[in-house]
């Protein structure tokens, strides 16, 4: 089922169902803190990667399960640190039933 994130980093799920939702980035910084949230409709988190400054981290992926209905909405947002998005980085969401 095809899936479309739009450029402003928002996903809209077009029916209800189980999404494979993942994050995959590059920590802009080691040495703060970095936190970064896949929100479900502005203000439920489902997805997050975190870590303590000075870990020696670079690049990180989470993933996992969501039950979404139609309409909702998933955003990932850089809560806390520096994460660096570019043309290595990605996050998604696949329909899976």
């Amino acid at each position: 089922f095809p899936v479309t994130i739009r450029t402003n980093g928002l996903f809209t799920a077009p029916i209800a169902g189980l999404y494979q939702i993942y994050y995959n980035g590059r920590a802009g910084s080691v040495n703060s803190q970095m936190q970064v949230i896949i929100h479900k409709n502005t203000n439920v988190s489902e997805l997050m990667w975190e870590a303590p400054g000075n870990t020696g981290v670079a690049h990180f992926g989470v993933s996992g399960v969501v039950k979404l209905a139609a309409g909702d909405t998933l955003q990932a947002s850089v809560v806390i640190g520096s994460i660096q998005f570019d043309g290595n980085n990605s996050w998604g969401a696949a329909y899976i039933g």
